[in-house]
């Protein structure tokens, strides 16, 4: 596809479309309408991309374009590389799409009002790398995959080769279930810290204060995990192990062998 002078705009239906061709000349490129318009190849025109509405997903290269301008209730997403980059207030910029990296070529402005939202797993995060600098404002947004977390874990999330400049207004969510996400920052770099308390106590008591675990007494744990653990104290009344069946984001635990929810806080259960 060659583009003359002008401006190409695509996506008015609001259907989502996958264009693996090269798209070369010297016009410009605008996403409009709902959906998403994927390009997957190694383009060379050189006008400017504007993404106006829906989302404009790149897992090949548009670098070559003169910049990138995402607006109010779009986003710029993908694992491909992009060239210098605004996104405006009320835009969105999510690098991978999933767990991935986003290239921008050229420097990378979030103005105040923009979103920078990721997705973060038990084991990586997804991350910008820009070749210039980067102005970071907004808001960040961390949104979990599911998996079994544990300890702490610190993910750079943005990188920029020449200087970094501002923060994030807010982070959202903080917490998540027991998680707590924060953000830091050195020259050049965005980090993200991910924390997930292990068990630091678990209390056992039958329903009449006695300290023994015998058969018919109704016995509360008490405990505090967001992950796999192996308790301190066992019975052989009780389950010893319990697992975090999915995600930070889950409301619900159960005792292995025994068929019972367990909140984050207390269960009961009866010995036989």
């Amino acid at each position: 596809m060659t583009l003359g002078l002008g401006t190409l705009a695509i996506g008015n239906d609001g259907t989502s479309t996958t264009y693996s061709g090269i798209v070369s000349g010297t016009g410009g490129l605008t996403k409009i309408g709902g959906g998403t318009l994927l390009l997957t190849n190694t383009n060379s025109y050189s006008g400017p991309t504007s993404v106006n509405s829906g989302t404009l997903s790149v897992t090949g290269d548009i670098s070559s374009s003169s910049g990138v301008t995402v607006d109010t209730w779009s986003t710029l997403n993908g694992t491909g590389t992009v060239a210098a980059t605004t996104i405006n207030a009320g835009g969105t910029l999510t690098p991978g799409g999933s767990i991935g990296t986003l290239t921008v070529s050229g420097n990378l402005v979030l103005n105040s009002g923009a979103n920078y939202s990721i997705q973060v797993s038990s084991s990586s995060a997804c991350e910008t790398v820009v070749t210039g600098t980067a102005s970071v404002a907004g808001t960040f947004t961390v949104n979990p995959i599911a998996g079994n977390y544990s300890g702490s874990h610190t993910y750079t999330v943005l990188r920029s080769t020449g200087l970094l400049s501002g923060t994030f207004s807010s982070l959202t969510p903080v917490s998540d279930d027991g998680a707590t996400f924060s953000l830091s920052y050195d020259a050049h770099d965005v980090f993200l810290t991910v924390i997930v308390p292990s068990v630091t106590s678990i209390t056992a008591k039958t329903d009449n204060g006695a300290s023994d675990l015998n058969a018919g007494h109704v016995v509360t744990i008490s405990l505090v995990s967001m992950r796999p653990f192996t308790p301190p104290v066992a019975h052989s009344c009780c389950s010893t192990i319990m697992r975090s069946r999915t995600t930070p984001q889950a409301r619900e635990r159960t005792l292995l062998d025994l068929p019972i929810p367990c909140d984050r806080a207390t269960t009961s259960l009866i010995c036989r």
